[in-house]
């Protein structure tokens, strides 16, 4: 074999010349056909090859996802940790009739030797109806635990946006989905005589302590107005040394 067990490639014994000498033809025929078998074989992953001869085997090897897995039945699919889509016609999908695509993930080791199909055993399956008019399209999940594949539960989620409510721990219906928090600021200390120390109110500095609360985008609109003509205002009586009319107006501004 032209290469060892730890995939190191080494010439056969007699491939080197000597000077002044004639070349054996024999010795040049090993040589010639010992590279044939070489060029021919899996390149090992220590020459900068996977060592498989197939894509599924490649991925095995160096521990990547596969995309594009197609499923016909759910119930009997072998599948590799990645993504996956099915037709409507497979069966034991989670709508009859409807197309889906998703992800694959797994806790089962990789598959030994690389040419061996995947466990499967412990598998869970997230899969988003792609039939449906919903945007995005409902996602139902089912796991198999010990080579025992459980039902499919379907994911409720709310704000249009992807946000899990109920058991999944929601946002509220916040529109996009996407949990919104706002910097509540703590009110200004004690004015120093003359020019008080100025800032921006959304300048941050360390000991700072924050209030963080989930508000809506009407909420956060309103609130961002009144801070901000309560703090010109207070800004316009700064700039003109006034500081009587700061701190006789600071209930009403507030």
């Amino acid at each position: 074999m032209p290469r060892s067990a730890t995939g190191i490639y080494t010439t056969p014994p007699g491939t080197d010349g000597v000077p002044g000498t004639t070349v054996e033809s024999a010795k040049y025929n090993i040589n010639v056909h010992d590279v044939e078998q070489d060029l021919n074989a899996p390149r090992p992953v220590i020459a900068g090859g996977t060592g498989a001869t197939t894509v599924t085997e490649a991925l095995v090897v160096l521990q990547a996802e596969k995309a594009y897995q197609v499923v016909t039945d759910y119930n009997s699919a072998v599948l590799l940790p990645g993504s996956f889509h099915s037709a409507a016609s497979a069966s034991n999908s989670p709508v009859s009739g409807h197309e889906f695509s998703g992800i694959a993930y797994t806790t089962d080791a990789a598959p030994f030797p690389a040419s061996s199909p995947p466990a499967n055993s412990n598998m869970t399956l997230e899969a988003r109806d792609q039939t449906s008019t919903d945007v995005p399209g409902v996602k139902y999940v089912r796991q198999r635990k010990g080579g025992v594949w459980g039902t499919w539960v379907a994911i409720t989620e709310t704000g249009g946006g992807g946000g899990t409510s109920g058991s999944t721990g929601g946002t509220g219906g916040i529109p996009g989905g996407a949990e919104r928090r706002q910097v509540v600021r703590p009110r200004v200390g004690q004015l120093a005589a003359g020019r008080a120390s100025r800032r921006r109110h959304d300048d941050r500095r360390p000991g700072d302590l924050e209030d963080v609360a989930v508000v809506s985008p009407e909420q956060d609109r309103r609130h961002q107005l009144g801070f901000d003509l309560r703090a010109d205002q207070r800004q316009s009586a700064l700039d003109h040394g006034d500081e009587h009319v700061v701190a006789g107006k600071r209930r009403q501004l507030r």
